[in-house]
């Protein structure tokens, strides 16, 4: 599992938005006891945004020398909350609860791609289908069904086609242009599992 981070994106928000932004970290940075360290700090911070926001105020008239004093401003800013992100990873040390008492953003871990139970697809030659199953654990074989036109309110609907020991599985004789539903059971020492989602395909 990949440990949890600070975002740093607030580097790319608006001034308006990184004042609001710096205000709500440093209240909840403000006597909590997961962040020691800086607390002496933090007024310090706190005057920093309050001259970003002094400086955003005047540079609305679009005075270029205001506007530069903006920017400098807001770059002494967001090295402060650079240095506090840091200091918060290594206090948190990964763990989502500490991270986001700071107030900060923080990233969140990767969604597992989940491989679907069945795949259909058309193969090379006219007429026929490729299906592949997810692998079943434990499972000794895996029963191949079929069904033509219109989807099966009922197990009499489908048509078997074969079982096999493989995950993969070659339909020969399909009618082009017509739809078709696949769908696969596995078979474990603990008997016939259930079907897969049906899946449909146009035959080319």
């Amino acid at each position: 599992m990949r440990k949890l981070k600070i975002l740093l994106n607030f580097i790319v928000f608006s001034v308006s938005e990184q004042i609001a932004f710096y205000r709500n970290v440093i209240t909840k940075m403000t006597a909590n006891p997961n962040f020691p360290s800086p607390t002496t700090l933090l007024p310090a911070a706190s005057t920093a945004v309050d001259t970003l926001e002094l400086y955003a105020g005047v540079a609305r008239g679009g005075d270029r020398t205001a506007v530069a004093n903006m920017h400098v401003a807001e770059l002494a800013v967001q090295n402060i909350f650079r240095y506090y992100a840091s200091y918060v990873e290594q206090q948190a040390n990964g763990n989502e609860s500490i991270l986001l008492s700071s107030g900060f953003d923080v990233s969140t871990q990767p969604t597992p791609i989940q491989k679907s139970e069945l795949v259909v697809e058309n193969g090379i030659i006219s007429g026929t289908a490729m299906l592949m199953a997810r692998s079943f654990p434990k499972a000794g074989a895996y029963i191949w069904q079929m069904a033509k036109g219109t989807l099966p309110l009922t197990d009499e609907g489908w048509q078997d086609l074969t079982t096999t020991t493989r995950t993969t599985h070659k339909v020969e004789g399909l009618v082009p242009a017509t739809i078709y539903y696949f769908r696969v059971a596995a078979v474990t020492p603990d008997g016939v599992q259930n079907f897969t989602t049906a899946v449909m395909l146009v035959v080319k």
